[in-house]
């Protein structure tokens, strides 16, 4: 069952409870089928007081008091021992003030939606996970892996490009090949706050609709507790803070997460959040000895319930500022676009292997033209995985529950585009470098013409995109502020 639905469906055992418990609060015992009894008040011109019996909620006369011998006593003549009108003072009361107490947790996001967003984050994180690991010991040993087919691509071109020197290869391993691990790793730190941010949403919610639902079982017992002046030992837990140090722990380190050396300094953003003076979890009476009592205290735990999704929403708020940041601040770690020294047509001629013998002009062309762009597709992939999280939907909620009524899907969105275009671009520029050492290698084989053009045009393209990522993509501003590290 959703939480909106059970929810829903503890909202007239409350209302019910409530009122058989003012009704006796009035004098008057019975239940919701058969009525309520009670005495009419001693009037002069009525002197003695009557045994009369309130006809239930539902029924056609609900509300109407009648005496043995089927006189109806009215409000405001010889009506009650306290002075009340039954449907319109206690019926109509509690069937519009529960309702209008929990109609906006009606509205909150269901955690259970957000589960699709939080994995394809996770997947796209994998995509870009560069290591393999291993968690537990013995038969509780777990693989933790990365992306296999990405790491060994970069092994293979390191491996193969370090068989040549000259000042293109040096070009190109320095433009590229050096800087691959760092750039990827630095996205996939990036990718993993942006899937904290969101896994801390979702855990705020589940944590939420489980208070919520405990809060209305608690209630409906302090109301019945109340009938007859009882109730006041009845209270509730409110588990909503702790929610986003849970949340960093689960989706970094859970059994689908990669795991690289970057991520205990990653990790410092994130910290374990609980503020100051205040116990993750933390107890609150709802008990009183009249139902308007019960109503008021679980109205501040309510509100209390707001105030602790607000704090775990600004926690992930800061961290995924943060995060942005770092990344703005340090794009050369995160972003492979606009590298400096971009290969030259002028850098062919000294092309030689690390020993000085024979050029494997083969080799080049397959890094240029199969390797390259294989790495680039792993990452335009993980772009493709993360399309699939963004959306506020699900984040929606009644704007005073929270940080507003998106939370902090703003900063996560921002933290979203910035990642997205970082990886496009970096793709982008693995391919156009892959065509660059494919041409440079055509002109050392056969010293054709029209291959220097082709590289002249590649150069070009590369030129251009530098200066338009420089002018224009935010990863490239230096004097961007730095926020906390990632890695």
């Amino acid at each position: 069952m959703s939480f909106r639905s059970e929810l829903q469906s503890k909202i007239k055992p409350i209302v019910d409870a409530a009122i058989v418990a003012e009704m006796s609060y009035y004098g008057f015992d019975g239940s919701l089928e058969d009525g309520f009894t009670g005495y009419s008040r001693a009037t002069e011109a009525n002197p003695l007081s009557e045994e009369v019996t309130v006809a239930p909620p539902g029924a056609a006369n609900e509300g109407e008091a009648t005496d043995w011998n089927g006189q109806v006593y009215t409000y405001g003549h010889n009506f009650f021992a306290m002075t009340f009108r039954p449907k319109e003072d206690v019926y109509d009361k509690w069937r519009e003030m529960i309702p209008s107490l929990f109609e906006p947790w009606l509205e909150i996001p269901e955690a259970d939606d957000l589960e699709p967003k939080v994995q394809a984050v996770r997947e796209a994180a994998q995509k870009l996970g560069l290591s393999v690991s291993t968690e537990g010991e013995g038969t509780d040993m777990q693989l933790i892996s990365g992306n296999t087919k990405l790491s060994g691509d970069l092994d293979y071109l390191s491996s193969k490009i370090g068989n040549y020197d000259g000042e293109t290869i040096r070009a190109f391993h320095r433009t590229y090949v050096s800087r691959m691990p760092t750039v990827i790793s630095g996205q996939w730190s990036a990718a993993c706050i942006l899937g904290v941010g969101l896994a801390a949403e979702q855990a705020v919610w589940r944590r939420t609709g489980k208070d919520v639902l405990e809060l209305a079982d608690r209630m409906k017992e302090a109301m019945e507790d109340a009938r007859g002046g009882g109730g006041g030992d009845v209270g509730t837990w409110i588990k909503v803070l702790g929610a986003f140090a849970s949340a960093a722990t689960i989706f970094v380190s859970g059994p689908a997460a990669p795991l690289v050396g970057g991520i205990a300094t990653g990790l410092g953003i994130l910290g374990s959040f609980v503020p100051e003076g205040e116990q993750a979890d933390h107890h609150e009476g709802i008990g009183a000895d009249w139902p308007d009592g019960v109503y008021d205290n679980c109205v501040k735990v309510l509100d209390k319930v707001k105030s602790d999704i607000e704090t775990e929403e600004l926690a992930a708020r800061d961290c995924l500022s943060d995060a942005r940041f770092e990344v703005l601040g340090k794009g050369g770690d995160f972003d492979l676009s606009n590298p400096a020294g971009l290969l030259g047509e002028t850098d062919v001629g000294d092309l030689t292997t690390a020993d000085d013998t024979i050029v494997e002009l083969d080799v080049l062309d397959e890094i240029g033209g199969t390797v390259m762009p294989a790495i680039a597709a792993e990452l335009t992939s993980a772009v493709g995985l993360l399309d699939a999280a963004s959306g506020e939907g699900p984040w929606m909620r009644p704007s005073d529950i929270g940080l507003s009524a998106q939370g902090h899907y703003w900063e996560w969105s921002q933290l979203y585009d910035l990642l997205t275009k970082i990886i496009a671009d970096t793709a982008w520029e693995l391919v156009e470098g892959g065509e660059h050492l494919q041409v440079a290698a055509g002109i050392i084989g056969e010293s054709d013409e029209q291959a220097r053009k082709d590289l002249a045009t590649i150069q070009g393209e590369l030129e251009a995109h530098a200066a338009e990522t420089a002018g224009g993509s935010p990863v490239s501003q230096s004097s961007a502020a730095a926020g906390t590290p990632l890695r």
